[in-house]
């Protein structure tokens, strides 16, 4: 496998287009025609200034911090256990948000689901690690991905089955993520 599609499948893991999709239905049940275009393109784009950031200051902030990227390896692979765990608990992310129907922002879309804490933490590590131009690649077709869903409103049931998959296969790459972390140490 190619360092790409080894990437593009810990993004499309690591944000989990199906539990995105799951969410994003409880967001705007009433949102109108229109609404269901506009916020999943403005969230994507959002999310794509995010993970552009995240990427390109991956290094810089680590260093900032005062952090190995082997120790951010370690950090990152615990908070994507964690979001995988959820998907398959849940299904949907969870959000505690009061933001319902026509009140849905794309901010909250984009900031709270779409580059949420498991993608943004993969994308700082991976950044670090294998540079940004391959991480930014690998998390943009993913947030293009997510918004296509979106914006496609597929059924509910399926939705969850796949969220809860996705959560699985992102728990087993979190594993090796934190494995390796540890082993560099």
């Amino acid at each position: 496998m190619t360092e790409f599609a080894r990437l593009l499948v810990v993004f499309l893991a690591a944000v989990n287009p199906a539990s995105v999709g799951l969410a994003m239905a409880r967001l705007d049940a009433d949102q109108d025609k229109r609404g269901r275009l506009l916020i999943p393109a403005v969230a994507a784009a959002a999310a794509l200034v995010v993970y552009a950031a995240a990427a390109g200051l991956a290094q810089p902030l680590l260093d900032f911090l005062d952090i190995a990227p082997e120790s951010f390896r370690l950090a990152a692979g615990v908070v994507l256990a964690v979001a995988g765990a959820s998907a398959i608990w849940f299904g949907a992310l969870p959000h505690g948000g009061h933001d319902r129907g026509r009140h849905s922002t794309p901010f909250v879309v984009a900031i709270g689901l779409i580059a949420g804490p498991a993608g943004l933490t993969a994308a700082v590590s991976y950044s670090a690690d294998e540079g940004f131009g391959h991480t930014f690649a690998a998390a943009a077709v993913a947030v293009v991905v997510t918004g296509g869903l979106l914006a496609a409103r597929p059924q509910r049931p399926a939705l969850d089955a796949v969220a809860r998959i996705t959560g699985a296969f992102l728990v087993a790459i979190a594993a090796g993520l934190a494995t390796s972390g540890v082993r560099a140490i």
